[in-house]
């Protein structure tokens, strides 16, 4: 019975964290760190474990707020189901996000303070989104920038030095983002008028990934990256919404891999390793 309960607590916790999409966010802060030039290994540690309590963080205070709604529309969600108590999910939340931020500040050995205004810009989008999304057309945008300012905070706290890649990809994750998250939207309704907005943000963005393409393994990532996104796309009418979404965000690891297979095969290989295991973990642990 108590490793019953165990298994069940657990379970909990990973379905408030959408932690099957958690591989992503490790893929957008080593395409931050890279991006800048750094290869040291406990600077990757450090901002992997900040950058996920930061997503779990974020995730816990989703379920938080959508307590109402989802009473009303998903109430299988773990609070409504009466799983986790809302105070709990909120404590849990906050022990989180206060966690990944000292990660981020304590990797380093003198205060930066660009990249700390950076994270602390990054976690007021978290929030701002969390309590203001449901109803806001605008939503989209604020869950872009998330995931914009986290590939940036983890720039900033290597270099200064701005590059052409690093504003081609946020170029990129603003639009790929928006449209995974405008379509997300409408996960709970039977709407569909979102499909034009959905092919134009999605595709755009590897246009500005080109310029980078100097290495034929790059190239493959880039094609294996677009490949899927346009397996998802013509397959649309015939998956739920809920499955085309987590299968896009699985693939901003693609999108990631693309940058860093310029370091080589390996870091494709890792990039694809990432990619399929989140899909996997997808079909044990929802991803939205």
């Amino acid at each position: 019975m108590g490793q019953e309960n165990s298994q069940h607590i657990i379970k909990t916790l990973f379905e408030l964290g959408r932690i099957s999409n958690i591989l992503t966010v490790i893929s957008n802060i080593i395409l931050g760190c890279y991006l800048a030039g750094n290869e040291k290994i406990s600077h990757l540690i450090y901002f992997s474990a900040g950058g996920s309590l930061l997503y779990l963080g974020g995730m816990y205070l989703n379920d938080y707020f959508d307590y109402n709604w989802d009473v009303k529309n998903n109430s299988s969600r773990p609070i409504p189901s009466g799983y986790i108590r809302r105070a709990s999910v909120l404590v849990l939340a906050i022990i989180q996000i206060l966690a990944g931020i000292s990660l981020f500040i304590y990797s380093q050995d003198i205060f930066n303070l660009k990249a700390t205004l950076s994270l602390l810009i990054l976690v007021g989008f978290i929030l701002w989104y969390n309590l203001d999304h449901k109803e806001n057309t605008y939503s989209p945008l604020l869950m872009s920038l998330c995931r914009v300012t986290l590939i940036l905070t983890s720039f900033l706290y290597v270099s200064f030095d701005v590059n052409y890649e690093l504003i081609a990809y946020l170029i990129t994750y603003f639009l790929y983002t928006c449209a995974l998250t405008y379509i997300a939207k409408y996960e709970h309704t039977t709407k569909e008028n979102f499909k034009f907005f959905f092919r134009l943000t999605l595709f755009i963005p590897y246009i500005f990934l080109i310029p980078i393409l100097n290495e034929s393994v790059t190239i493959l990532a880039w094609i294996s990256s677009l490949g899927w996104s346009v397996y998802i796309v013509r397959n649309f009418s015939f998956n739920p919404i809920g499955y085309s979404v987590t299968s896009l965000i699985a693939g901003m690891i693609l999108l990631d891999g693309i940058f860093l297979a310029s370091f080589g095969y390996s870091f494709y290989l890792l990039a694809l390793f990432m990619f399929f295991s989140t899909i996997a973990f997808q079909k044990i642990i929802r991803g939205t």
